[in-house]
């Protein structure tokens, strides 16, 4: 009978343990984590939301030398200047699926501002489709920045590239310690085609410099706009 009864308490302590052990909040999906994607979505989809007024444009999607290229615009109809705006693009497949994500920053917009952006993704599966995200980074002061481009001159080479050549200059009282010179190309309709860039570094008040960098020919491209950022 001792032993009949040392079995039932046994028993009971585990079942005691077993319903102890077993308190606290149910099971948690695992988040789905794709292979060499890091999948923010929600997260800068939530920040966007939280700071409106900054619209992107209809991206362009077009494919070069094994990439898939991205290219747009964004638009600050805030009443506010915002720098550090991350431009985001989930790459998909025929299937739906993402097979790559990259992000840039635009360094300021004031209000009522537009800038380009571009986004390179090594094409390692067919793009069928993307998706663009903006996140507003932090709101800033309104500000002109002291540059004059000029002597802007393109010409064709070879491999169908254009090779582009022009000068700036800082018409401003303070030092810059780093420049970035864009060039968007546009269409009939001003639309954008296509976007390449160049670095200046310490550029001195008065200072003028002259840059050169290529771009991709595209078809359809009538105009070419310098801006810095």
């Amino acid at each position: 009978m001792r032993g009949a009864t040392g079995f039932f308490l046994i028993l009971l302590l585990l079942s005691f343990l077993f319903s102890y052990w077993g308190k606290g909040p149910g099971p948690v999906a695992s988040p789905l984590v794709l292979p060499g994607v890091l999948d923010n979505r929600g997260e800068v989809t939530a920040a966007a939301a939280a700071l409106p007024g900054l619209v992107a444009e209809e991206p362009v999607l077009y494919f070069s030398h094994g990439c898939a290229c991205v290219v747009g615009e964004v638009m600050n109809e805030r009443k506010r200047a915002t720098a550090w705006v991350r431009v985001e693009a989930i790459f998909r497949n025929r299937r739906g699926e993402i097979v790559g994500q990259e992000y840039t920053y635009i360094n300021h917009l004031n209000p009522g501002e537009k800038k380009p952006y571009r986004l390179l993704l090594p094409e390692e599966e067919a793009v069928e489709s993307i998706e663009i995200f903006i996140a507003p980074g932090y709101p800033a002061q309104e500000k002109a920045i002291p540059l004059m481009g000029s002597d802007l001159q393109i010409s064709r080479g070879k491999g169908g590239f254009l090779h582009i050549t022009g000068k700036v200059t800082n018409i401003g009282t303070e030092e810059l310690d780093l420049v970035k010179v864009i060039l968007k190309f546009t269409g009939a309709e001003g639309e954008i085609i296509a976007m390449a860039f160049h670095y200046l570094p310490d550029l001195q008040p008065g200072e003028e410099r002259k840059f050169a960098c290529s771009s991709e020919e595209r078809e359809g491209w009538t105009g070419v706009e310098m801006l810095f950022d």
